[in-house]
């Protein structure tokens, strides 16, 4: 590749696509080397290509600045890959501004605090960090690792930490429950009775009194069985909780029910998986593509109903977990 790369003249790279390529192969850690050869090439050319025709003049010195971040974020990944944490900071901190936390991706605030932890640079990387935090744009694994930080500091405890990060996603918090009330609903819900994958009876009458999630899916669903994760997450998150109920109710098979005994015994998912015959549940709850999501609340009203999903877990965890924490609330 960088042979071919080479045989270009400077002023005719395309840097944005040594770029993609780039940071592709250093996130895979795939040829991690030939990776960072590729954007120091793309850097270097940046430097002396001449503004491209479709750019005014007048935003050229702007776009160059991004275009150059967007490289230097590249280039960190790549050092980073190869354990060189020490070399990866100085360049973070040109990808990483202050100024630009609300535009900010959360996946490379998660890997500026990791090095900024690497480098024993945490305490520098704090303020963007808790700003990040606090407009939601961090991840599980940024905040865990802010926590376990924040905790191991002077004067401070696992419980401090918890408070703090807690107190950061105040508003956060309050601004998804205001957005989630906007759009749930107050629908009566059907009454229902399945068998499970165990041969047991799972019925509506059984879950009364209790919040229930009912996630209807099928195994040839692609979107289904990408949620998986997360809702594996939600539903962990209220394991312990006898007023929450989870049930992955498998609807529209349109094949033997051999195949979800097959999938859940390779996937091991650890659900509760109702077969709805001739669909006649999914019909009941108005089901008009799978996945779908629907929440019941304690006194058997349906609550929240949500189509799809949206390739985030931890948003999709976000909310069901809010849903289902504001219904409980109702109890």
């Amino acid at each position: 590749m960088m042979t071919l790369v080479n045989a270009l003249p400077p002023t005719q790279t395309d840097v944005l696509m040594l770029n993609t390529i780039a940071f592709q192969m250093a996130d895979e850690k795939r040829d991690v080397p030939t990776a960072e050869l590729l954007i120091k090439r793309a850097l270097a050319d940046l430097n002396v290509q001449p503004r491209p025709g479709n750019i005014a003049a007048s935003q050229w010195a702007s776009e160059k600045q991004n275009r150059h971040r967007q490289l230097q974020n590249t280039y960190a990944r790549a050092l980073e890959q190869q354990g060189r944490y020490a070399d990866a900071w100085p360049v973070y901190q040109t990808v990483v501004s202050p100024a630009d936390v609300e535009t900010s991706d959360e996946r490379t605030n998660e890997r500026y605090f990791l090095c900024a932890l690497q480098t024993n640079h945490a305490a520098t990387a704090q303020p963007y960090t808790e700003e990040a935090i606090q407009l939601g744009l961090a991840t599980n694994r940024l905040k865990t690792a802010y926590r376990d930080w924040y905790a191991k500091q002077p004067g401070q405890s696992l419980a401090n930490a918890d408070a703090h990060l807690h107190d950061l996603e105040s508003d956060l918090r309050e601004n998804l429950r205001d957005e989630l009330r906007s759009v749930m609903i107050n629908e009566p819900a059907p009454a229902f009775s399945m068998t499970d994958l165990q041969g047991r009876t799972i019925s509506s009458s059984a879950c009364r009194g209790k919040v229930v999630v009912l996630d209807f899916w099928a195994t040839w669903c692609g979107p289904c069985i990408a949620s998986f994760p997360a809702m594996q997450q939600a539903q962990t998150r209220f394991q312990s909780d006898p007023n929450v109920r989870f049930l992955f109710v498998n609807t529209r098979e349109g094949g033997p029910l051999q195949r979800v005994h097959s999938f859940m015994e390779r996937n091991t998912y650890p659900f509760v998986v109702p077969i709805d015959v001739q669909q006649r549940v999914a019909n009941a709850y108005k089901v008009q593509g799978i996945p779908t999501k629907v929440i019941i609340d304690g006194k058997g009203r349906v609550r929240y109903r949500s189509i799809g999903y949206n390739g985030n877990p931890e948003t999709t965890v976000k909310e069901l977990a809010m849903v289902v924490e504001m219904l409980k609330e109702e109890l």
